[in-house]
C-alpha cells in the first residue's frame, strides 16, 4: 500500500459468499481496493528496479479473489481448520500513471501473485451462558 501521509483516499469492498454447511463450509471473497491521491506533489513515486526508473503514480485499483474451505470437526466448540487459495490477476491492477507513455503503463504492470494457505483457527465467546 502507498504511503498513508500523503492526502489521498483508500476504498475497498470485500464482498463475501459463503455457504454454511455443518462442518464444511466453502467460501468465495472478491476483495476490491482503490487508491488515489488529490495532487500530483501527493502521488507516490515508484522505481522499477529493472531499470532503476521512476514515475509518479497517482491512482492505483486492485482486485484479488479469494477461495477457501473450512472445516468444523466439531459443530458446538469454535475449532475450525481451513484452506483458501488467493490470486491477484494482473490484468485487474493497474496504476494510472501521470506519465502518459502507453508503453510505460504495459511494462509495469503488476505480476499475477497466486498464494496458497492452510491453518486452523481458535475462537471462545467469553460472554457466553450456560
Amino acid at each position: 500500500m502507498p504511503n498513508f501521509n500523503k492526502n489521498g483516499a483508500y476504498y475497498s469492498a470485500p464482498i463475501r459468499i459463503k455457504f454454511q454447511g455443518k462442518h464444511l463450509q466453502p467460501f468465495f471473497k472478491l476483495i476490491i481496493d482503490d487508491v488515489s491521491f488529490d495532487t500530483d506533489s501527493d502521488a507516490v513515486k515508484v522505481t522499477y528496479p529493472n531499470n532503476y526508473t521512476t514515475e509518479k503514480i497517482q491512482y492505483s485499483l486492485m482486485l484479488t479473489y479469494v477461495i477457501g474451505l473450512e472445516f468444523k470437526p466439531w459443530v458446538d466448540k469454535g475449532i475450525n481448520f481451513h484452506a483458501v487459495g488467493i490470486y491477484a490477476d494482473e490484468d485487474s491492477n493497474y496504476f494510472n500513471h501521470i506519465n502518459e507513455n502507453p508503453s510505460a503503463r504495459q511494462q509495469y504492470q503488476y505480476q499475477s501473485q497466486v498464494q496458497l494457505l492452510i491453518g486452523c483457527s481458535f475462537g471462545f465467546d467469553v460472554l457466553k451462558r450456560t
